[in-house]
C-alpha cells in the first residue's frame, strides 16, 4: 500500500489496518498481501499435488468487479491466461463464441495448453451478509454430466448434481473434447 512518501513501512501498514478495523470492522488486503497470502494458501494446502508451484502462482485481481457478466469476463480471462490460448486450440464453434471477449489468438499451434499457475480473486461478501460474487462450481473447466435412464450417467459423475440443480433451464450441454454441441 502506497503512502504519501511511496511504500508504507510495515508499522505503518499495520497502523493503517488497525484504523480500518476500528473505523469500519474490517480491511482491504494490498495486491502484495492477497498473493503472498494465496501462495501461502496454496503451499499449506495438503491434499495439492501442485502446491510446490506454491510460489510461482499469480494474483488477478477482480476485487473491482461488480456485475455477473464482469465475472464471466474475468473468468474467461483467467483461462486464456493460464492455459495458453487453450480456447483457440478447440473447435472453431467454441472459438467464434469466446471471440466477442477480445483474447488474442496463438501465432504457434505447438503453444497449445502450455500452463502458469493463476488465481482470480472477486470482491469479499460485505462485512456480516453473503452478498458477495460466488462461483458455484470448483473449477471453471470440467466435463458436464447428466443422468440418463438406460445408460447411467453420462459424463463426469462429480458433476451431476450441478445438472440436477440447472435442470429447469432445460437446456443442457456436454462438452465432446472438440466442440460444444446442444443435446
Amino acid at each position: 500500500m502506497k503512502g504519501s512518501k511511496g511504500f508504507l513501512s510495515k508499522i505503518e501498514r499495520m497502523a493503517a489496518v488497525r484504523k480500518s478495523i476500528v473505523e469500519y470492522g474490517t480491511y482491504e488486503h494490498t495486491f502484495d498481501e492477497l498473493e503472498h497470502g494465496a501462495q501461502v494458501a496454496w503451499r499449506n494446502a495438503p491434499k495439492c499435488s501442485n502446491r510446490k508451484y506454491w510460489e510461482q502462482l499469480k494474483l488477478i485481481d477482480c476485487r473491482e468487479v461488480k456485475s455477473n457478466e464482469g465475472m464471466f469476463k474475468c473468468c474467461v480471462q483467467h483461462i486464456s491466461k493460464a492455459m495458453v490460448g487453450l480456447v483457440f486450440c478447440l473447435s472453431p464453434d467454441i472459438q467464434k463464441y469466446f471471440s466477442k471477449y477480445s483474447l488474442s489468438t496463438l501465432q504457434n499451434p505447438q503453444e497449445c495448453g502450455s500452463s502458469e499457475c493463476y488465481i482470480s480473486v472477486f470482491p469479499p461478501a460485505s462485512a456480516g451478509t453473503r452478498n458477495g460474487p460466488r462461483i458455484w462450481n470448483d473449477q471453471l473447466l470440467s466435463y458436464a454430466s447428466y443422468e440418463d435412464g438406460e445408460k447411467g450417467v453420462i459424463g463426469d459423475p462429480n458433476n451431476v448434481s450441478y445438472h440436477h440443480q440447472f435442470n429447469h433451464i432445460s437446456v443442457r450441454y456436454t462438452l465432446n473434447l472438440s466442440l460444444v454441441e446442444k443435446i
